[in-house]
């Protein structure tokens, strides 16, 4: 069995996978009651949520476990050239890049996580974890009595749903936006490669016009013809998601919320399956961090 938990800044998610010769089975869903705050492990909130954690896993034999990170538990930047092609050059930009951010800080103070981006000129989109963080979220995953088999940064996650879900759809144009606090994340896809992440903050009163707007942008910079458009994320909610897919039909034929169970064969009973239905496009992450990450489209630097 596979635990993948998700510590969003909202809401703390966890789900519990089995691998099947055919794909996965979900069988396990909770949004917590409690949140699980990074930064104050010795929160009432947090002590209450391991508490939950354990008592849920202790029902299932967990032999992988994997956690996924919203935005502000890391720092991410575009880093111009390639990794697999120019390695020594690379790190010292992500270095530099690090001391920008930390002055008494280097690479050697983080894992790095980047996704080349295939469009123009050669780009990487580079995540920095502190080590500190991951060995603190280490911890916390041996006092559940495991070991910690990976950590992703959220958009990773997200496109790691997605590859695995929409695989029929490997040949489309398909931008992945997720909403976060005042800001949308928008993840450009295109046969199977990334070609780019951006950020867009907003008002509240104008997100609707924004996306509009920022879709449009999109497809002029990049050249593109937009095939499909997903929404997703803990704060998609039906009001601002019928706003989102109203501008969002105006750019692509095919917009709606990313599914992340679509492929999935789920080993639940009717009043959670009807959940998961209702409440899918929060668990993109959450499940998307327990799914294999397809090397074409991420690198990994440790």
């Amino acid at each position: 069995m596979i635990a993948s938990l998700y510590f969003g800044k909202h809401n703390t998610l966890l789900a519990v996978l089995e691998k099947k010769t055919n794909g996965y089975d979900l069988q396990y869903i909770k949004k917590l009651a409690d949140i699980f705050d990074l930064n104050a492990l010795n929160s009432n909130s947090s002590a209450a949520a391991m508490n939950e954690i354990t008592e849920i896993l202790s029902q299932f034999n967990i032999t992988e476990f994997f956690v996924t990170l919203n935005p502000d538990n890391y720092i991410s930047t575009n880093i111009p050239g390639s990794f697999k092609e120019d390695k020594t050059e690379f790190l010292k930009l992500v270095d530099f890049s690090i001391k920008q951010h930390f002055s008494d800080k280097s690479i050697d103070d983080f894992r790095i996580k980047a996704v080349p981006i295939n469009f123009a000129n050669k780009m990487e989109f580079v995540t920095m974890i502190s080590n500190e963080l991951i060995i603190g979220i280490e911890s916390v995953v041996a006092m559940f009595g495991y070991e910690l088999t990976d950590i992703n940064p959220a958009h990773i996650s997200a496109i790691n749903s997605y590859n695995y879900n929409y695989i029929d759809c490997i040949s489309d144009t398909a931008i992945l936006i997720q909403l976060l606090d005042n800001i949308f994340e928008f993840i450009l896809i295109s046969n199977n490669k990334i070609i780019g992440l951006e950020y867009c903050s907003f008002e509240e009163d104008a997100s609707a016009n924004i996306i509009e707007d920022k879709l449009k942008q999109i497809g002029n910079d990049y050249s593109i013809n937009i095939n499909s458009i997903y929404f997703y994320g803990d704060k998609l909610n039906k009001n601002n998601y019928l706003e989102y897919w109203k501008r969002g039909m105006l750019v692509g034929d095919n917009t709606k919320r990313l599914n992340p169970f679509r492929l999935f064969n789920a080993n639940l009973e009717q009043r959670d399956k009807d959940y998961c239905m209702r409440m899918f496009q929060m668990y993109v992450a959450c499940i998307g961090g327990a799914l294999p990450t397809t090397q074409s489209s991420t690198t990994i630097v440790l």
